[in-house]
């Protein structure tokens, strides 16, 4: 008859101990690990140097200011360097839409009426108008038609 001795693995585990006891000696306690806080922290802040403001340095010249004189010169969009096409130009005689090219100098065929303008829209024409009171396109007695400027005439 056979028989057959099973242990337990929780006995096992104590039989191999006590062999490793017997054969190689009593084993290391494990080693005691200890918590050592860490040394606070330690932040030293420096003042911002100052800045020397820069220098600004102009890289081109920058363009005269044009000044009109409406009282001087009664025709002086014709010389108004930054109109574009469809600006509008209120004068004491009359309401005009720019309908030229953007340049230094303008002619009078460069603009037209407000009531006869394509670029501008009819409710803009309507609201201009009661704004300015342009509903007639009849200069006021004494006021020089721009013909009368246009050197091209």
């Amino acid at each position: 008859m056979t028989s057959f001795l099973v242990a337990q693995p929780a006995q096992s585990a104590g039989l191999l101990d006590d062999l490793a006891r017997a054969l190689f000696g009593q084993p290391r306690p494990p080693p005691q690990v200890y918590f050592v806080p860490p040394a606070p922290l330690s932040v030293t802040v420096h003042p911002k140097r100052r800045q020397q403001p820069r220098k600004l340095v102009a890289s081109k010249p920058t363009a005269p200011v044009v000044k009109f004189d409406p009282a001087v010169d009664p025709y002086w969009y014709l010389d108004d360097p930054t109109l574009r096409r469809g600006d509008i130009v209120v004068t004491h005689a009359d309401v005009l839409v720019f309908e030229g090219r953007a340049s230094q100098s303008h002619r009078a065929s460069d603009f037209t009426a407000l009531n006869r303008s394509r670029l501008v829209s009819k409710a803009t024409q309507q609201r201009v108008g009661a704004a300015t009171g342009a509903h007639t396109s009849v200069p006021p007695a004494g006021v020089q038609t721009m013909a009368a400027r246009d050197p091209a005439n």
